[in-house]
């Protein structure tokens, strides 16, 4: 089986190493692929997983920045994590308000300040994350890795910039499977708007 394990950036895969020696072990080909350049260490992980197998590979995702739904989809997703926790559930937990309410549209951060308004606001952000494309450039590319699976390490991650990835490995008609990067990943970032195939949690608490 061919594994196209995305993340957004390499130091990711320091949480799922285990696994991918595993993969490898019983003989599948997994290719490893960060969004950003790392800064924690991560480059040297993935070079030491690719000399340790011939069947770990790694390589950069094509960068979406021309891409024409870039800075909306960035200001949509944003913008529904304010929303979120502006919700009063999480009055206990004002850090993540600190966190995800500067990098909202201004309108949708006052929009949060009320109930009605965050419902107005999350039911437009829904429909418009929805309404968003997969970015041609990454269909092409996912494509061309001709993967039998795809996981992503970095959906749930602030500004859920692998949501592009998901959309892509969708329309390709690929499963897509979702390891849960860490335990808070699911109750302090970013809400699945969009449905994979599996996800694959760490306790019975998440499931």
């Amino acid at each position: 089986m061919r594994i196209l394990f995305c993340a957004r950036h390499f130091g990711a895969f320091r949480n799922y190493e285990p696994a991918i020696r595993a993969l490898a072990g019983r003989g599948h080909q997994v290719h490893l692929t960060g969004d950003v350049p790392d800064v924690l260490g991560g480059q040297a992980l993935v070079e030491r997983l690719a000399a340790e197998s011939p069947l770990v590979t790694w390589s950069m995702a094509p960068p979406l920045d021309l891409w024409r739904w870039h800075h909306l989809s960035r200001h949509v997703r944003n913008g529904l994590e304010a929303v979120r926790f502006a919700d009063p559930a999480y009055d206990r937990q004002p850090k993540y308000r600190r966190r995800s309410l500067p990098k909202a549209p201004r309108l949708v951060a006052a929009l949060a300040r009320s109930g009605g308004g965050r419902a107005l606001a999350a039911a437009l952000l829904r429909a418009a994350e929805r309404g968003i494309p997969a970015p041609p450039a990454l269909v092409t590319w996912i494509r061309a890795q001709a993967p039998d699976v795809v996981l992503l390490a970095s959906v749930t991650h602030d500004g859920a910039p692998q949501m592009d990835h998901l959309k892509a490995a969708l329309t390709l008609g690929l499963p897509v499977s979702l390891p849960v990067y860490s335990w808070d990943h699911l109750s302090g970032k970013a809400v699945l708007h969009v449905t994979p195939s599996q996800v694959l949690v760490w306790n019975d608490t998440q499931r």
